[in-house]
C-alpha cells in the first residue's frame, strides 16, 4: 500500500503510478492495482491531513521489497508505504456469481402466469364482446 501527496496533480500520480507498477511488473507479476481515493489522516503528515491511497496486489522474488521501499523513499510524492508479504500465492476473486438453472418450481411459475395471462386476456375480449353487444 501506498499513501500519496494529495497536492500532486493527477498526471504527477499517474507518473508514479505507472514508475511502481514498471518496477512490479519487470521483477514479478502485478494482479491488480487499487485506488482507494482520498482518505483522512489520523493526524498529519508533512502538513496535510489526507492522501491518495493505492493498493498493489503482486508476486516477486525477495528483492522486489526493498526495491519498492529505495524508490518510496527518495519519491517525495509519496508519504508512506507498507509491504506486507502475503503466506499463500494470489488467487483473484471472482465477483460475477453464475446464473443457476431454472429449477421445476421457476418452470412451473412461469406456466402459472403465461396461463393466467391467456385466461385475462380472454375475460378482456369477452367484456370487450359484451359491452359492444349492450351497445347495439
Amino acid at each position: 500500500m501506498f499513501i500519496y501527496d494529495p497536492r500532486i496533480s493527477d498526471e504527477d500520480r499517474a507518473k508514479i503510478t505507472e514508475k511502481i507498477e514498471g518496477v512490479i511488473s519487470a521483477n514479478g507479476t502485478l494482479h491488480e492495482t487499487n485506488f482507494w481515493g482520498k482518505k483522512r489522516f489520523a493526524y498529519p503528515i508533512q502538513k496535510a491531513t489526507e492522501g491518495y491511497y493505492y493498493l498493489y496486489v503482486f508476486d516477486a522474488p525477495p528483492t522486489l521489497p526493498t526495491e519498492l521501499k529505495r524508490i518510496t523513499a527518495i519519491t517525495e510524492s509519496i508519504f508512506r508505504s507498507m509491504i506486507i508479504v502475503r503466506k499463500y500465492r494470489y488467487t483473484p476473486q471472482v465477483t460475477e456469481e453464475p446464473i443457476p438453472a431454472k429449477s421445476e418450481s421457476s418452470m412451473k411459475a412461469e406456466e402459472t402466469v403465461k396461463e393466467s395471462q391467456q385466461v385475462m386476456e380472454e375475460i378482456k375480449s369477452d367484456i370487450a364482446e359484451n359491452t359492444e353487444n349492450t351497445n347495439a
